[in-house]
């Protein structure tokens, strides 16, 4: 029932925001250059990773637990931005269903990181490249993620930021159809796009 998952929720709440934490200043150091130990240095490449992220979703559905330490444990392996936005996703829903307000804290600082990471990495892509694209989107679904924790607030301030959050996520959506078509207008196979693309 809601209220025993939110019980068990809240009896994990506090080693499970240290552990992500944890995760995050990880992390963190990996993308400003400090060197992974020697067993993280097996880095993915970007088939990998979707692969990697692709399985993490699929356990997710069925033991959600499971599937934040897959996300964990790839982090740690570098920065990709597949696995740290399949990590926000996790958090974030485990956030909304257990109604518990640290955990929910915690997601929001997840989707935050994880929004930047995907706009880094998107800056780095050349411009109108699939690639590019992709990160796009994923920073997209991240701030909007972010607009829905606005509204479970359930306070004015939080209704009128949700709002705001939803006509942004509306217009960058937008942009990123626009820029899906021209790709697909130009791309030799429309049914398999060039997310390759170095």
């Amino acid at each position: 029932s809601k209220k025993t998952y939110r019980m068990a929720e809240e009896g994990r709440a506090t080693s499970q925001v240290s552990s992500d934490s944890v995760v995050q200043s990880s992390s963190s150091k990996c993308s400003n250059g400090s060197p992974l130990s020697n067993a993280d240095q097996s880095a993915m490449s970007f088939e990998e990773e979707e692969d990697y992220a692709r399985d993490g979703m699929i356990t997710f559905l069925t033991d959600p637990g499971v599937a934040i330490e897959h996300f964990r444990e790839g982090m740690r392996r570098g920065t990709s931005p597949l696995i740290h936005y399949g990590y926000a996703f996790a958090v974030f829903i485990r956030g909304v269903l257990s109604f518990n307000e640290p955990l929910q804290e915690e997601a929001n600082k997840v989707l935050e990181a994880a929004a930047a990471q995907c706009h880094q990495f998107r800056k780095n892509m050349p411009k109108g490249s699939a690639r590019r694209i992709y990160y796009a989107v994923m920073q997209n679904d991240c701030e909007l993620f972010q607009t829905v924790m606005q509204f479970m607030k359930e306070t004015m301030a939080g209704y009128i930021k949700g709002g705001l959050g939803i006509r942004k996520a509306w217009k960058s959506y937008s942009k990123a159809y626009r820029k899906c078509e021209k790709l697909f207008a130009t791309s030799r196979s429309p049914i398999n796009p060039p997310f390759s693309d170095p």
